[in-house]
Parts: C-alpha cells; sequence; structure tokens
C-alpha cells in the first residue's frame, strides 16, 4: 500500500471517543483485506501512541455496526518505546486469555518493566501454569510492539493452613482500618441490639477451608477470599438480578451467582466491590446444567443458599441447593 491511508478517513462516519481522537486521528492504515461477498475486512493500522486493546475491540465493533459489516478485524501496532504504557488489565487479560484458571493466580500481582523485561510478583502461587502460557503473551506483544519480551514469573510466599487463615485476617483488619470513621449515635441508639456482621443471609461460623482443597464429597464449605471481579447482569422486566462476582483467596478462584430479585439483592449490589474481603457458605455441586440453569432458574422461587462455582483442572463446580433438588424443572 504506497499511498497514507489514515484510518478514519476510511470511515469518515465513525466519530471516536474524545480520549482517543488525537491518537487516532494519525492513525495510518498499513494492509487491509476487504472480501465484499462476505462482508468481513481486515485492517492492520499504526499509530505512535499506545491504545489499549480493549478500546481498539471497541471500536472496531462500533464501525462494523455503523457500515452494517459481518466482520471487522482490527489489529494495531506501536512504537517499541510504548510498551512500557501497556496497562496491567491488559497484561493480565493476555494470560487469562490463555488459561482462565489465571485470573486468581493474578489477583494483587504486580507488574514490573525493566526495558524490555517484565517481571510479574504473584501474592501467591501459580507460577507453573502462568509459566505456560508466556509464549504466545511473548507473541502477541512482540507483533504489535515489534520487539522481543522478556518475560519471569515469581510466586509469593506459599501459605498454609493457620498462616493462610492469618494472612486473609489481615487483609480484612486493613479494610476496615480504611472504612470511614462511623457518625456518632444518640446515647438511645447506643442501647439497640448491635446489626449483625452479616449483610446477606445468617450468620454463619466454622473453619474456612482453602479453595485449592474443595471437593465435591465436602458437602456445605465456607471459603474467605477478596472480590477481584463483579460482573452483576440486571433483569429489568423481571425487577431482578443476576448476582455474579469472583473472589479468591490466592491459592484458587470461586464465582459466586444468584438470581435475586431487586429488593433482595440491594444488600449484595451495595456492599460486594472489587477489593472487598468476604466468607461465603454453601454446598458444592458439579455444574452440568449451568447454561439450561442461568435461562429457566428465573421462572421459579430460589432457595436461600449461596451459589458459587470453584474451578480447578478444567472442571467447575456450583453451588446452588435448588438446581441439586431440582434438576427435572432444568430440562
Amino acid at each position: 500500500m504506497s499511498e497514507r491511508i489514515l484510518l478514519l478517513n476510511m470511515f469518515p462516519d465513525y466519530e471516536p471517543p474524545e480520549a482517543l481522537n488525537e491518537v487516532l486521528s494519525q492513525a495510518a492504515i498499513v494492509a487491509a483485506d476487504i472480501d465484499p461477498a462476505s462482508g468481513s475486512v481486515r485492517i492492520a493500522a499504526h499509530t505512535d501512541k499506545y491504545i489499549p486493546k480493549r478500546s481498539i475491540d471497541q471500536m472496531a465493533n462500533e464501525i462494523g455496526r455503523m457500515y452494517g459489516l459481518k466482520s471487522l478485524v482490527l489489529t494495531v501496532t506501536h512504537p517499541e518505546d510504548q510498551l512500557h504504557c501497556v496497562d496491567a488489565e491488559e497484561l493480565r487479560d493476555l494470560f487469562v486469555s490463555c488459561n482462565s484458571m489465571n485470573r486468581g493466580s493474578l489477583a494483587g500481582a504486580q507488574w514490573l518493566w525493566d526495558g524490555s523485561e517484565l517481571t510479574v510478583k504473584l501474592l501467591g502461587n501459580g507460577k507453573k501454569e502462568l509459566e505456560e502460557c508466556i509464549p504466545a503473551v511473548q507473541r502477541n506483544l512482540r507483533e504489535r510492539f515489534a520487539v522481543p519480551v522478556t518475560i519471569r514469573i515469581e510466586a509469593g510466599a506459599s501459605l498454609e493452613g493457620q498462616a493462610l487463615f492469618d494472612a486473609m485476617d489481615s487483609i480484612r483488619a486493613k479494610l476496615m482500618k480504611e472504612r470511614p470513621a462511623a457518625v456518632p449515635q444518640k446515647e438511645k441508639e447506643k442501647s439497640a441490639v448491635p446489626v449483625s456482621e452479616a449483610f446477606y443471609g445468617k450468620v454463619f461460623r466454622g473453619a474456612v477451608t482453602p479453595m485449592k482443597d474443595l471437593d465435591l464429597d465436602m458437602g456445605v464449605v465456607s471459603v474467605e477470599g477478596k472480590v477481584f471481579a463483579v460482573d452483576h447482569k440486571e433483569l429489568k422486566k423481571r425487577n431482578a438480578w443476576v448476582i455474579s462476582f469472583d473472589m479468591t483467596d490466592n491459592y484458587g478462584s470461586v464465582r459466586i451467582n444468584r438470581f435475586l430479585e431487586t429488593k433482595e439483592a440491594q444488600p449484595i449490589l451495595d456492599n460486594v466491590k472489587v477489593g472487598s474481603v468476604l466468607k461465603v457458605q454453601g454446598k458444592l455441586e458439579l455444574n452440568r446444567y449451568a447454561e439450561r440453569y442461568m435461562t429457566k432458574v428465573i421462572e421459579r422461587k430460589v432457595s436461600d443458599n449461596t451459589a458459587c462455582y470453584v474451578e480447578f483442572g478444567h472442571d467447575r463446580y456450583e453451588v446452588d441447593e435448588s438446581l441439586g433438588y431440582n434438576r427435572d424443572e432444568i430440562g
């Protein structure tokens, strides 16, 4: 392609977000493959400043819909000096796209650049699984920044037993210290019955099980960890929510799923945030019915048990009393 063609000139009706307008105004197309018969377009462009991949993917989707394309694949390369601008979220997603189990291992990780060498410092373990994905991550970065990248994974302290519980208590204590001080109450209000420490469901006691040790035969278990992702879905027509969030104890990860009417879901919506340290109790069950469950469970009353699944290996395990005793209802 001898003539320099700007990306935005090829799609003049598209208006990029204001934050990206200056960068994209100089984005030049270096290669293009257009197939009118299938309505698919593949474009490679170059910008002098780094653009997060999630922004590039969003832009490709918007342009594709605007111009009625069945497929628009947009890849963007950047100069070598922009390599350090890649944010932690995008680096994490590169490892997670290789192996979804890496999400829990990377919770709270530090990403340190030294030239073209990247060091990933983990809070816990998971080093072996992450190292298996290094070649794929290196290839992606080399293709986008035209520079070979060296990646090292450093595992954190391998906590077990009481040491693991003490570490979680330390995280929880730190978060409690950072909370704003409560507004003084009137003397009369001080004599009221103390508010339960549980913001949803009943208070429960008992030992916490490390997520890496969870097994289907355990029955009801308690897990404790830090929330690292929240993905609730609102069902406006049903005046309800599908509660969904992920938590980790740095040795495994757990996803909490639950269908609730809006009023009942509100305490969870208000209290569960990324960084929250929670303790959850429920019964493990093999998740063979997840897809059918998600489409039909909203048609009936859900029991009071907390639902979650735990990933280890290539299997998934889910806690859900209602599904466990009503499988015929799922179909």
